[in-house]
């Protein structure tokens, strides 16, 4: 007895559909994976290789490079104290943690102002080109002699950490303001939420090391520039001492808002 034709091409449509979410399935699955995993990895060896060209730059031999590395913060901020310290400073008290945009201050939004320093900065240093390295004690299993590169384009994202052009650099009054990713191309950011008031950011230069003690976080809009203002919250002002940014997206793997850390 003949089967239904109907049925037939019912099941031949099914078994099309199904093979094509499956292909479908395994196409956004190797996506997942390249920005999962292949970035990261892609991402370290491009660190490893600024980090060796910059030590190179100040004349430091890369073989003994923990030389130049924080170690005067000893033991807690030491590159090879042991985790218990960080453990320990784990159960301090949060004060001042994450608020809304609503409690925002009314900041005029506009992004810094260019000074003669910065933009003999821009004409100087390659997109591509180390010019300071970040240690941050908490979050030092991705952010530790992590390269700051000059922009905050794909270019230099996908590599390193990034400074806003025309902000102030390093010990230099104003609002010294960097970005990096959180989940990917070496989610130096990874860890933001770790952070507490009171934990240090240091960035080491050729000739010196600016120690940056976190104050205040907040969450905000992508279109929140104020945040890289001078006086971008009231309890923090660089018009007298140099602040520090640190921006990256949240939440986890999401572009919707920033998470903004100020010190």
């Amino acid at each position: 007895m003949a089967g239904n034709p109907r049925a037939t091409l019912t099941s031949r449509l099914s078994l099309v559909a199904g093979v094509g979410m499956i292909t479908i399935g395994v196409v956004l699955l190797g996506v997942a994976a390249k920005e999962l995993w292949w970035t990261n990895i892609t991402a370290g060896r491009a660190a490893s290789q600024l980090r060796e060209d910059v030590y190179d730059e100040w004349g430091l031999s890369a073989a003994n490079s923990s030389d130049s590395q924080p170690q005067f913060l000893a033991p807690l901020f030491s590159p090879y104290a042991s985790s218990s310290a960080i453990t320990t400073m784990a159960s301090a008290p949060q004060v001042n943690t994450v608020a809304t945009t609503t409690t925002a201050p009314q900041v005029v939004a506009t992004l810094p102002t260019e000074n003669p320093g910065a933009a003999e900065f821009d004409a100087n240093v390659a997109a591509q080109d180390a010019f300071a390295l970040l240690y941050v004690p908490r979050m030092r299993a991705n952010a530790w002699a992590t390269p700051i590169l000059h922009g905050v384009e794909d270019a230099q994202l996908d590599v390193g950490i990034g400074h806003f052009p025309s902000a102030p650099l390093p010990g230099e009054k104003g609002n010294f303001s960097l970005a990096g990713h959180r989940m990917t191309h070496g989610k130096p950011f990874t860890d933001i939420d770790k952070l507490v008031v009171g934990d240090e950011v240091i960035i080491e230069t050729r000739d010196s090391f600016y120690v940056y003690t976190l104050q205040v976080d907040r969450i905000v809009n992508p279109t929140d520039v104020w945040v890289l203002n001078d006086q971008p919250v009231p309890e923090m002002s660089g018009s007298q001492k140099g602040i520090i940014t640190l921006v990256t997206c949240t939440p986890k793997w999401s572009t919707k808002q920033r998470w903004i850390w100020w010190g």
